[in-house]
């Protein structure tokens, strides 16, 4: 990776990236390996679903046999071989994971069931299977062959999942269906009453949507936790080995995102014969014009860090507030800038074609509002910033799921699932000292979802009862989750009388001050 000289990091969210890299440390870097700079890209396998559902156990087996062929030089040369395949990999497994749907609670209407499997889930499980998953089992299936003293030829996708049986990996052929993904390539799946039929030539198979659902699930954490393998093992070994670009465009885009400024994308292009460009794709959320050229010229400067070789680096900016804007940057003078060891932002000027960037927001404010708007962000990605702390400190975060809120009389009645997230075995001493912050959380963002209009807002709490969870999981799953061990018991507050509502079966109930606590009987019992 090339070094720059100069420091151009964002002062008002550099405190926060901090946060986020030591939390990056802990997670996936608890061996100290020799990092100068540890990826702020892989926050996201922490903070982001579908990400942070990654099979850890698949994570764990790859990182193994990465390793164990680290020191040998021909695990380095597969990978330079086929690095095209598992950048295109990792280009197409991030288009997936930004789908909006992946944790939304799917409805139980037949119909919406039977659009969403086709417009959405069908599309991308044929994708994932063969365009990320089969790719990223490559290596290994190449390397039992070798092990073998076998030919590598010949193997396609069903080929790699059958040659991944006979590695510690076996366990990833078990959610690989076949029949599945033939009946999604040629069009032949059928939709029964609450059922899915997939045939092709050979066999016909039925799942329920939920078994169908799952199956899917199943498959987008595996290629996760394979791509998080692969990243922490490239950050490993920058020097030796090839890494995709893909890998360091999403540390591009990690480490040049603010409140205002995100890259949405990357797309190579050609400007004229032989004449390459790489086009950044900017949604900019701000009316400040100081704020887009500074953002504009650090994004240009690391874009030619992670992604260099190009003559020319556009920013197209499409923004809610502003007409579509600008600026493109001369590659080479960039290259020969930080070649030439620049330190200064001064040492940096010429680098804008025309010195143009076309910035128009639709409503210009004054530089009064801006200079306001500005400490207003600081202050808030300070309190960002504390929280984060506080939670490193702790090692506990509570996170709100699936909130429902609705009026009875003048007051309103909560249901919400809140996860703990402990680094410890949680107890319920843990939980009975959170008490009321558990119900606080669920109805701050059950409010916050209402739109400002709403009486929802403004009216006192009158019933609460918050489901608790020791792990993190899709909000469809927490939805029908049952009475497994992860199922904390449920927190209930209740002012209004009149209502009745049955506690878990065969739960524990303790009454402590105006809460109740009803504990799961499978969680006391692990």
């Amino acid at each position: 990776m090339n070094e720059l000289a100069i420091d151009i990091k964002n002062p008002l969210t550099e405190p926060l990236n901090k946060m986020k890299r030591e939390m990056v440390v802990r997670e996936f870097f608890a061996d100290a390996d020799a990092l100068t700079d540890y990826p702020l890209s892989l926050y996201k396998y922490i903070s982001l679903r579908p990400e942070k559902f990654y099979c850890k156990r698949t994570l764990s087996e790859q990182l193994k046999f990465l390793d164990s062929s680290g020191d040998s030089s021909s695990i380095f040369e597969l990978i330079n071989e086929n690095v095209s395949s598992l950048e295109q990999s990792l280009k197409l497994l991030d288009d997936i994971n930004k789908k909006p749907w992946h944790d939304l609670c799917i409805s139980s209407d037949e119909h919406d069931l039977f659009r969403h499997c086709d417009n959405n889930v069908n599309p991308s499980y044929l994708n994932l299977v063969e365009g990320v998953f089969g790719n990223l089992i490559h290596l290994n299936a190449i390397a039992s062959r070798q092990n073998r003293n076998k030919s590598a030829d010949g193997l396609d996708i069903f080929n790699r999942f059958e040659e991944i049986k006979r590695t510690p990996l076996d366990f990833l052929a078990e959610d690989y269906c076949n029949t599945t993904r033939n009946s999604i390539a040629h069009g032949s799946v059928k939709y029964l009453h609450r059922d899915i039929e997939f045939r092709d030539k050979k066999k016909t198979i039925t799942n329920t949507h939920s078994e169908y659902l799952k199956r899917f699930d199943s498959v987008l954490d595996i290629c996760n936790g394979l791509a998080l393998a692969y990243k922490i093992f490239f950050f490993k070994k920058l020097t030796n080995v090839k890494i995709p670009k893909q890998v360091l465009l999403e540390e591009l885009y990690a480490q040049t995102e603010a409140p205002w400024w995100q890259i949405e994308g990357c797309l190579e292009s050609e400007v004229e014969e032989n004449n390459s460009q790489l086009v950044i794709f900017i949604k900019p959320e701000t009316r400040d014009y100081d704020k887009v050229r500074l953002s504009a010229i650090s994004t240009a400067v690391l874009a030619e860090r992670y992604a260099p070789g190009y003559k020319r680096y556009f920013l197209s900016m499409r923004s809610p507030v502003a007409f579509h804007g600008f600026a493109a940057f001369d590659g080479e003078i960039i290259r020969d800038r930080r070649e030439n060891k620049a330190s200064k932002w001064e040492e940096y000027s010429g680098i804008i074609e025309n010195d143009l960037i076309f910035w128009v927001p639709f409503i210009k404010f004054p530089k009064l509002m801006n200079k306001i708007h500005t400490y207003y962000l600081s202050i808030k990605l300070f309190l960002t910033t504390l929280r984060l702390l506080k939670t490193i400190n702790s090692g506990v975060e509570l996170h709100s799921r699936n909130t429902k809120i609705h009026r009875n009389g003048w007051r309103v009645i909560l249901n919400a699932d809140v996860v703990i997230e402990s680094s410890d075995i949680v107890s319920t001493s843990d939980v009975k000292h959170k008490g009321n912050n558990l119900i606080k959380v669920a109805l701050k963002v059950a409010r916050k979802n209402l739109p400002l209009y709403s009486f929802l807002r403004y009216l006192p709490l009158g019933y609460a009862r918050v489901s608790l969870f020791s792990n993190d999981y899709r909000c469809n799953h927490l939805q029908s989750f049952g009475l497994r061990k992860e199922l904390i018991g449920t927190v209930k507050l209740q002012k209004i009388m009149r209502i009745k509502s049955p506690d878990l079966f065969g739960s524990s109930i303790e009454h402590d001050g105006k809460l109740t606590y009803a504990w799961n009987k499978s969680w006391l019992e692990q």
